[in-house]
């Protein structure tokens, strides 16, 4: 339980302060009014009609104010800072080297068998003599028919966007968009083994199966070399934020945190999330530790002392 209350003098402004009084011989700590420095409040000592305590400077010695941050704090977010760098660097360049190859990827054989349950009933079977129009980019166009197993071959399918039409007598058309680039993992079907399958149907009900993020290379690279440019944008924060914290400067290590804890944000609302599980791991990793970056920062920031007023003179 606290004392009564007692009228102190600040040491470092020399404003009045009232404070309960501590229970034992361990000071206890308030915060003046009127220049926020701690103040550390004991038992009275002096009899009236003094004050039962005064802070004046170089009466009593004042106890060092209690801290839970410092510089093995600074440390671990300078340290922070420096992972988060490294890891948007591995993953904006692992984005450019994607989009490279996709520039000058190569040429895909689509394949696969057309099926379809004929409009008098049965079992669906293969569907002989369906044809099979695929278009892609640089205007590519190839129209083959099917064998009498349903199957077909495409050959020489250059990189980017595709597009199979696919119409048999007596069938809905159907059309499929895909996407074909090295390392892209965001097609579910494989390209060499395509299962398509027809409803009966007139010319006017057709369907289309959409079957990818990126409708063209152009859009796919755009897209690419975006997101690769935020995080090359992200990285070059975190380190200005990595220098300055070194040295001293935590608003900057707050900056420079959450610049790496937003980049898996733009990421995912370019859309390239969906191009590498990897490197989408790597960038949320990243984030995570932007932001523990930005807490350990902020609170070096709030801990942060302020500078000492001149001293006020005794009379």
């Amino acid at each position: 339980m606290f004392g009564p209350s007692v009228t102190l003098r600040c040491a470092h402004c020399g404003g009045y302060l009232s404070s309960p009084t501590p229970p034992g011989a361990v000071p206890a700590w308030t915060s003046c009014p009127t220049c926020g420095r701690p103040v550390p409040v004991l038992r009275p000592r002096d009899p009236p009609p003094l004050f039962t305590w005064e802070a004046f400077p170089q009466i009593y010695p004042s106890p060092t104010p209690p801290r839970w941050v410092g510089p093995r704090v600074q440390a671990w977010a300078v340290a922070l800072l420096a992972a988060v760098v490294v890891l948007l660097a591995i993953v904006a360049g692992g984005f450019l080297l994607q989009g490279g190859q996709a520039l000058y990827g190569p040429e895909y054989t689509i394949a696969g068998h057309v099926t379809g349950a004929p409009a008098t009933g049965g079992p669906p079977g293969p569907i002989a003599g369906a044809s099979v129009n695929v278009t892609g980019e640089g205007g590519f166009q190839d129209i083959v028919e099917t064998g009498l197993d349903g199957a077909f071959t495409v050959p020489g399918v250059p990189t980017g966007g595709i597009t199979l039409n696919i119409t048999a007598t007596g069938y809905a058309p159907l059309r499929v968009d895909l996407f074909a680039s090295p390392g892209y993992t965001g097609t579910v079907h494989d390209l060499g083994d395509l299962r398509l399958v027809l409803s009966p149907g007139e010319p006017g009900q057709g369907t289309t199966l959409v079957d990818t993020d990126f409708a063209t290379l152009e859009v796919f690279l755009a897209i690419l070399f975006s997101g690769s440019s935020l995080l090359g944008l992200a990285a070059v924060i975190a380190l200005v934020g990595l220098l300055k914290e070194r040295r001293g400067h935590d608003a900057w290590g707050v900056v420079g945190g959450m610049a790496g804890g937003l980049a898996p944000v733009a990421l995912l609302e370019l859309g390239v999330t969906s191009l590498s599980p990897v490197l989408t791991a790597l960038s949320a990793v990243a984030g995570a530790l932007g932001f523990g970056a930005v807490v350990l920062a902020a609170a070096l920031l709030a801990a942060q002392e302020r500078p000492e007023p001149p001293e006020a003179p005794v009379t």
